[in-house]
């Protein structure tokens, strides 16, 4: 029998909170890079005590969070310096935290699971195949804008007979009608008084 080290057993505490981004003035304050945005607000809460840059990723030791990270190879290659990190500091997934944006989420909006899938989201998935785990937890957070229009529009009640017309005897009107399909958004939307 071999006699191997024995692991230390884990606390389930996180250890590393990565906010996902792209580095560069031009991404600076975008939607996507929500999970900088995210780890500079927890910096103006509690400072970092210690700053220092490696190769992949920006991270600053707070007193109140612990680790933080701004990962520098992209959204999409993410993984790379999660992995880097992970490997060093000798971190399981589960004692990494990320925070992300996610566009099915409305603005404002956050989720925040154990673990699970990268859905359509690559710098996820790029952390997931490089950690070779989904079992990290995370941070969504939505940034989907909602469309709302200042004046709606409704349908006019007059003009339907055209639609009710081409529904009844689609054969026969379809081409005698074909020349009003133009005007159809015109005369049938109008804009709410």
């Amino acid at each position: 029998m071999l006699n191997r080290p024995k692991r230390k057993k884990r606390s389930n505490l996180i250890k590393l909170i990565a906010g996902l981004g792209n580095p560069g003035v031009e991404y600076e304050k975008t939607r996507h890079n929500v999970g900088f945005l995210a780890i500079g607000k927890l910096l103006e809460i509690s400072p970092a005590v210690k700053k220092r840059s490696i190769d992949t990723a920006l991270l600053f030791e707070t007193r109140r969070f612990g680790l933080l990270c701004k990962p520098l190879t992209f959204m999409n290659h993410s993984g790379k310096a999660i992995a880097a990190l992970s490997k060093e500091m000798d971190l399981q997934p589960e004692e990494i935290l990320v925070i992300y944006d996610d566009f099915a989420l409305e603005l404002g909006m956050i989720r925040i699971r154990a673990f699970g899938s990268a859905g359509t989201h690559n710098g996820v998935q790029s952390i997931i195949d490089h950690l070779g785990s989904t079992k990290f937890p995370r941070i969504r957070m939505g940034i989907q804008t909602v469309v709302v229009l200042i004046q709606p529009l409704r349908v006019d009640a007059l003009n339907l007979g055209y639609l009710h017309d081409c529904r009844d005897s689609p054969d026969t009107h379809r081409h005698q009608d074909r020349g009003n399909a133009d005007s159809l958004t015109e005369s049938h939307l109008t804009p709410a008084p």
